[in-house]
């Protein structure tokens, strides 16, 4: 098995042409074997990455992989580096989606390293779904996050969507792991993002 360069690359050095090939065609043949977060070089923790440790990731996987850095290469680096940026891409796009995260991360847990987008999209609907009808107290695990999330209720009772959805942040940023939780916020978030768009 080909191995990844180690992990908390914060810049990227000019390398020679050659090496940066070497390094492409070595991503490649190891990226579909590893995680989103090793993909990403993120570190691997209980809570996992916050939104802006995935962007700064992204960001820098983006400029070394970009496929239009690789124009002059030969053929085989070009669909290497397109192959290992369209990983990134798909790693971002769960990584950078607060539900998605957390449902990747909870499947991590269990041992797998890749699950579908599909499967986590439909579980994420379906989780909304659930969460959007019942009470974000209800769903609250902690007392801490209890208090915001009855305080969300009572404003999302009143009309008042922005703040109740800042509530719901705050409960789910006391309670991370929380699914249910995180999912009433992006049931909440669209709910306040369609009433303003008509």
């Amino acid at each position: 098995m080909a191995t990844i360069p180690p992990r908390k690359a914060k810049s990227i050095r000019p390398v020679a042409p050659a090496d940066r090939d070497r390094i492409v065609l070595r991503w490649a043949a190891a990226c579909t074997e590893v995680d989103y977060l090793t993909l990403l070089k993120l570190p691997v923790t209980a809570r996992g990455p916050n939104d802006a440790e995935v962007r700064a990731a992204y960001r820098v996987f983006s400029r070394a992989f970009h496929p239009d850095h690789y124009r002059g290469a030969e053929p085989a680096v070009r669909d290497a580096a397109a192959r290992v940026f369209r990983e990134g891409a798909d790693a971002y796009h769960v990584l950078g989606d607060p539900v998605l995260r957390l449902r990747y991360l909870a499947a991590l847990a269990k041992g797998h390293k890749r699950v579908p987008l599909e499967d986590l999209e439909r579980g994420a609907r379906g989780d909304a779904r659930k969460a959007a009808s019942l009470p974000a107290a209800q769903l609250a695990k902690t007392e801490r996050g209890r208090a915001h999330a009855t305080r969300a209720d009572q404003l999302l009772a009143m009309g008042e969507l922005a703040y109740g959805k800042a509530e719901l942040e705050r409960a789910v940023a006391l309670e991370h792991d929380n699914l249910a939780l995180a999912a009433k916020l992006e049931a909440v978030s669209a709910q306040l993002f369609g009433k303003r768009g008509g």
